[in-house]
């Protein structure tokens, strides 16, 4: 098990939105996250990512407990957080977002990992002195992404990806998800309001409603969409 989150309790000001929710994310797996908005999808991933701290539970990752520490120390321990909205800086160059996101890695290696980046994403290397505010939004999710990957975590964070994106661009933006993970060996924990294309990428399910697990599972499971409509 490269994550475990054992009965968190998290939430903003005097709102809970996390009612001790527990899940598990084993090496190099790909699991979604699917549910409502509101369910607190986004609030678990912030309290993994230690954007937000809990009130309660734990968080392991590794084998270490992680919860309540700085976001700054899971970066460097190679865990990373695309957020909602592509998250990328619209002033600077497609190369100069990626060198930012690769602050942190020496610099005899910066090459090979814009490389590694390129050559997921070639438009990228194509575009590299384009400013990232106008890509298409399929590409600034892609440019996201390169910025999360310089850093070569063990544990991506991904937020709703394919959010806004056109549907042929949804499935390039998952197929690339998939990539990703079977090319560096990334784990990744996916949040998707696409609920069939999460199905489609995933190899284990979590469906939550109102801050709690309601169903964890095989995504073949929840083929027969009658079912996965009861849940909700």
């Amino acid at each position: 098990m490269l994550l475990g989150v054992r009965e968190v309790v998290a939430g903003y000001g005097k709102k809970t939105v996390l009612h001790r929710i527990s899940l598990e994310v084993g090496e190099e797996e790909i699991v979604a996250m699917i549910g409502h908005n509101g369910a607190g999808k986004t609030t678990l991933l912030r309290t993994i990512f230690g954007v937000l701290h809990p009130r309660e539970g734990e968080i392991h990752y590794r084998g270490a407990r992680i919860d309540g520490r700085r976001s700054a120390l899971n970066v460097r321990d190679g865990i990373a957080f695309v957020p909602q909205g592509h998250g990328v800086f619209p002033d600077l160059s497609v190369l100069e977002n990626l060198e930012l996101g690769a602050h942190t890695v020496q610099k005899a290696e910066v090459a090979d990992r814009l490389e590694a980046v390129y050559s997921l994403f070639p438009i990228l290397g194509e575009r590299h002195r384009q400013q990232a505010g106008t890509l298409s939004g399929g590409q600034q999710q892609m440019l996201a992404l390169g910025m999360a990957l310089v850093l070569r975590p063990q544990l991506l964070l991904l937020d709703e990806p394919s959010l806004g994106l056109a549907p042929f661009l949804v499935q390039r933006v998952l197929e690339a998800v998939v990539e990703i993970n079977r090319r560096f060996k990334t784990t990744i924990l996916l949040v998707e309001q696409n609920v069939r294309q999460a199905l489609q990428v995933a190899r284990r399910v979590y469906v939550i409603k109102v801050g709690q697990v309601v169903y964890t599972g095989a995504p073949e499971s929840l083929a027969q969409m009658q079912k996965l409509w009861q849940l909700f």
